[in-house]
């Protein structure tokens, strides 16, 4: 059994494909592997902290993947790694490069993020909008297995790759350990604290504006309501001036990056999405495995794949605010129990994922 594997990342800050990764290698250790993690850098990294020490960290100290094909190809020259998961499209693109133009023999495994049609055609300009497409089509899809986290990205990936349907295995995302460890330890059944949860980076894919304003909606009807919006962005002031637009910034609390978001999970009546995109939304998964139900948009993907109707929430038409709301409505309004919500994510426990990813490292495809 093949049990040395190299993660090669970005960075560690706090998005949701750097939580994956460091549980998976946390997991992985555990079970005996030998793995090297490889960081294109830790500018502004937070998930470091939640590191196993039995992981190798390696700092590439490069600004962006564009930049890194010599630091990543002497990486692999000292340490010849014999497998390589890739947590990074662009990442990807070098790692195929090199493997064209060197003798090197390994293994990439993609790890696919995001549903890239969408994702590559919002990018615009003669970099991201010209060559950068060309090379993710050419080079991306020469990886020798793509992970997707759900079946509606693969059957995206299968599109607009145009690649073999075998070379792509679906792997949702497994609950943190933080979250698992928690679940199995405490009474989920606490006070909630009289508020909608929304978490994510505050950028143009996460969408928040829809949540502010299905919010709005139904503030009326619930007068000791908030809205807790978790994360950091681009977009703060604008969310900000949307909220006093709508006449609610007196009861949305906009609460920065969080390391610690068991709590607000716990306490929260609702996890909201409105994501236009997504790929496999972790929060929606940490939210169910903690006991609190999620109302989402049906968005591309992995909402409709998560959420089970009235066991652990409700899906409303993508992008209708109006049903949003009713369904806002309907969560609020219903009795939820919160080890029937906690039940629904078992199925993303780490021993299930972990089944998949020792069959993917020993070439042994999950059924």
């Amino acid at each position: 059994m093949n049990k040395k594997v190299t993660f090669i990342i970005g960075n560690l800050r706090g998005g949701g494909a750097e939580k994956v990764c460091v549980t998976l290698a946390n997991m992985l250790v555990k079970q005996g592997y030998q793995i090297d993690l490889v960081a294109l850098n830790l500018n502004g990294a937070v998930r470091d902290k939640e590191l196993s020490s039995a992981v190798n960290l390696i700092d590439l100290n490069v600004k962006h993947a564009r930049y890194s094909i010599f630091s990543i190809w002497r990486y692999i020259r000292t340490n010849r790694p014999s497998q390589i998961l890739s947590f990074n499209r662009q990442i990807s693109v070098v790692l195929a490069i090199l493997k064209k133009l060197t003798t090197s023999q390994f293994r990439l495994i993609s790890r696919n993020i995001i549903f890239l049609s969408i994702a590559e055609s919002n990018k615009k300009g003669l970099w991201h909008g010209v060559i950068a497409k060309f090379l993710i089509k050419k080079f991306y899809s020469s990886s020798d297995a793509i992970i997707a986290q759900s079946s509606a990205m693969k059957e995206d990936l299968l599109s607009y790759l145009g690649i073999p349907s075998e070379k792509v295995i679906v792997i949702n995302n497994p609950v943190s350990e933080s979250v698992s460890s928690y679940a199995n330890k405490n009474s989920l059944n606490v006070h909630k604290g009289g508020y909608l949860l929304c978490v994510g980076r505050l950028e143009e894919q996460k969408a928040f504006h829809y949540a502010l304003k299905g919010f709005s909606a139904i503030i009326s009807e619930f007068p000791e309501l908030r809205l807790k919006i978790v994360g950091q962005g681009s977009l703060e002031k604008s969310l900000k001036k949307c909220a006093n637009e709508l006449g609610i910034a007196e009861r949305v609390d906009f609460e920065g990056f969080q390391e610690e978001m068991i709590p607000y999970y716990l306490s929260a009546n609702l996890t909201v999405l409105t994501s236009l995109f997504e790929g496999f939304p972790n929060v929606l998964v940490e939210s169910t495995a903690l006991g609190t139900p999620v109302v989402a948009f049906d968005c591309p993907s992995g909402p409709s794949e998560i959420i089970i109707e009235g066991k652990n929430g409700y899906l409303a038409p993508y992008l209708d605010v109006d049903v949003l709301a009713d369904k806002l409505r309907l969560a609020l309004s219903h009795q939820w129990d919160s080890a029937d919500v906690a039940s629904t994510a078992k199925r993303y426990s780490s021993e299930a994922i972990l089944k998949s990813y020792h069959a993917l490292f020993n070439d042994q495809r999950p059924n």
